[in-house]
């Protein structure tokens, strides 16, 4: 048979240059009972079509959309995640003579954002809906009003709509902070709370939010469609509706928001009628280290419980020992409007390996995700190395089932406890199992911030590229010729790393699932009232075996399927003979029938475009396809004397799970 590709609608941009292959390329299709394999890397997938943010167009260069901090698959094609505050940084600024670090946030206004995601066959990813986190209707938002009536555009200071929340802290003054623990020890108030806000001068003050969030996870719930996820500010647990309405949020006990009395315009309270509170943490969670709150948030696959994990050691007065003593909390949510909490656990991080040159606190936690109700994936990591196949980034699985449940024990959850202190000395932490070392296959991105398993059970991880851009000037120093600030691009990309597991898959393959939840049409680019439908069932649970001897955990894991090849050749070579037919032609050869995904994308070195993707349904045998050149592409040919072009190839055989090739082929 032979298919005609498609023209792609806009370009794909693949970020990653992989070594040459020949132009006989094999990808592997699950066939029958095989020898264990390890875990590969599968694709690279890049996006670059963010959309520049409110205020942020007077900046060198603009500041577009960025900073996504989670992963929460939805089919093995598509996933969830979201953008944590907004673009900030963190310059030193000396005022009056003064010199101090401020935290930044360069557009104030910008509104932390659900992302629905959809990876395509030629190494793009393409937002498919947006989602901004808002208020229930007719609810205005106390910070948003503030930068309306205060707006200066030339700062970056824009208002967003009025019904939206910002990133923006939401305990900053002391007054505001009234009911966090009292300073003692290495305690102070002052790091319990949320750094001061300050516009991208580092000079003019911000407001607070009451309402503001740092999200770093998402998790669906697959009854409803809504969402759960983890905020660093106070720290929470955030219960979201399909729409992106902020429904409630489980803080730590005795935490409230006031009104600052000496200007509650500027450091307003909150309103329980507006977003309902639920304090129903520890009180221990209350002494989180400043932007250092609940990292972690995630659901079992049908939605009943779940899991909330701080990023790094909180610090009492006692102190926080070692800073490898970390809490997981659980709770039963079969009613998400009554939260019941289940289990509280430790989890104790890895020592930094010899020449990395880390120290323990540069080690934390970004991200975990429920395999079932004793078991999560952790992604452990530095947040100091972007060179690839550099630093300390691992996933492991660990295993609740004979951690000791610290939920009930006073000493360790009230006012002033001592488990991080003591190290958990007395306490059996979670086991832990390594899973993967992404260092190993030359991962370059200094934040792994998102992991989860897709229904196929690839590995996903996605990057948290802090918007792109670098600040770090002193205002006071700025020439004539600077604005009031100085952004530089980092130039690193939001990109979504997967890798095939193999035998290193937790607890065994997954099953088939269910069809999912359908939802509403949903409105992509605001509030809206729709739903965006639930996530597609993923099956089972995964296997776990019993504890054998010594406490260790056994967990049997079924064999990998052998590979069977697919064979894929590229017609010819030269770009001359390309161009004449005005065609690329694909010779592939299957062993059964199998279900196609082509995409081609052609870069030159600086610029990557698509020349087009195709998806069939092939018969055993050998097949030819052939990729139909446009006038865009053929000028694209025409202007190079060599183009590299890079090939994705997903394939799935009847019943068994898809596999994936990426490789690339030299015209000159």
């Amino acid at each position: 048979m032979s298919s005609t590709f498609r023209r792609a609608a806009m370009p794909i941009a693949v970020a990653t240059a992989l070594a040459a292959l020949p132009s006989v390329l094999s990808v592997p299709i699950a066939q029958a009972d095989a020898a264990p394999s390890t875990p590969q890397l599968v694709s690279q997938s890049t996006w670059l079509g963010a959309q520049p943010l409110v205020g942020g167009s007077i900046f060198e260069p603009p500041i577009v959309e960025g900073g996504w901090s989670a992963f929460s698959a939805i089919d093995d094609n598509h996933y969830w995640t979201i953008s944590d505050r907004g673009p900030n940084g963190q310059p030193t600024v000396t005022v009056n003579g003064t010199t101090s670090t401020r935290r930044t946030f360069l557009t104030p206004g910008f509104t932390p954002t659900i992302y629905k995601v959809a990876i395509d066959g030629g190494g793009g990813l393409h937002v498919e809906a947006r989602i901004p986190l808002h208020l229930k209707q007719g609810a205005t938002d106390p910070a948003q009003a503030y930068l309306a009536a205060n707006a200066d555009p030339s700062k970056g200071i824009v208002a967003g709509p009025l019904n939206q929340i910002t990133g923006l802290s939401q305990i900053v003054t002391r007054a505001q902070g009234a009911s966090l623990p009292a300073s003692s020890g290495s305690y102070t108030v002052a790091r319990a709370q949320d750094e001061v806000p300050y516009a991208a001068d580092g000079v003019t003050a911000l407001p607070s939010d009451p309402y503001g969030l740092d999200t770093e996870a998402i998790s669906v719930d697959p009854r409803d469609g809504s969402f759960w996820l983890g905020d660093e500010y106070r720290p929470s647990l955030v219960h979201v509706a399909a729409n992106g309405t902020i429904l409630s949020r489980i803080v730590p006990q005795g935490v409230t928001i006031a009104a600052d009395p000496s200007n509650p315009t500027e450091f307003p309270a909150e309103d329980p009628s507006v977003v309902t509170t639920q304090g129903l943490l520890p009180r221990a969670f209350a002494y989180r280290r400043q932007n250092r709150g609940m990292e972690g948030a995630t659901l079992t696959k049908d939605g009943k419980t779940l899991f909330g994990m701080l990023q790094s050691s909180i610090e009492p007065p006692a102190g926080r020992g070692d800073a490898r003593t970390l809490r997981i909390v659980r709770f039963d949510v079969s009613d998400p409007s009554n939260p019941r909490l289940t289990g509280e656990f430790v989890y104790r991080l890895e020592t930094p390996r010899p020449g990395t040159g880390l120290a323990q606190t540069d080690i934390s936690i970004s991200d975990i995700s429920a395999l079932d109700a004793n078991h999560l994936l952790v992604d452990e990591h530095d947040n100091v190395s972007g060179d690839p196949g550099q630093g300390q980034k691992d996933v492991y699985e660990a295993d609740l089932t004979n951690a000791t449940d610290i939920s009930t024990s006073a000493a360790d959850n009230g006012e002033n406890p001592e488990l991080e202190a003591t190290n958990a000395a007395g306490v059996v932490p979670v086991a832990k199992t390594h899973v993967i070392d992404l260092t190993s296959f030359g991962y370059d991105h200094d934040k792994p911030e998102g992991i989860g398993l897709f229904p196929n059970g690839d590995l996903g991880v996605q990057d948290d590229n802090d918007f792109g851009f670098e600040q770090d000037n002193d205002p006071e120093n700025a020439t004539a010729a600077d604005p009031p600030f100085k952004v530089t691009a980092s130039g690193h990309t939001t990109q979504l790393w997967r890798f095939s597991l193999g035998t290193a898959v937790p607890g065994g393959p997954t099953g088939p699932g269910g069809p999912g939840t359908p939802g509403g049409p949903g409105t992509p680019n605001g509030p809206g009232d729709g739903g965006h439908g639930s996530a597609p069932g993923h099956g089972s649970k995964p296997g776990h075996g019993s504890s054998h001897g010594h406490g260790a955990t056994t967990h049997h894991r079924a064999a990998r399927k052998a590979p069977t090849k697919v064979t894929l050749r590229v017609g010819s070579t030269s770009r001359k003979q390309v161009l004449k037919a005005r065609a690329l032609t694909l010779t592939l050869k299957v062993p059964q029938k199998t279900a196609l995904k082509l995409g081609v994308t052609a870069s030159t070195g600086h610029t990557t475009t698509s020349l087009g993707s195709a998806k069939t349904t092939l018969r055993a045998g050998s097949h030819k396809l052939n990729l139909r050149l446009g006038a865009r592409q053929q000028t694209l040919l025409k202007s190079h004397g060599t183009l590299t072009l890079r090939f994705e190839v997903h394939a799935t055989a009847a019943n068994h799970r898809a596999t994936t090739l990426t490789a690339r082929v030299k015209l000159s």
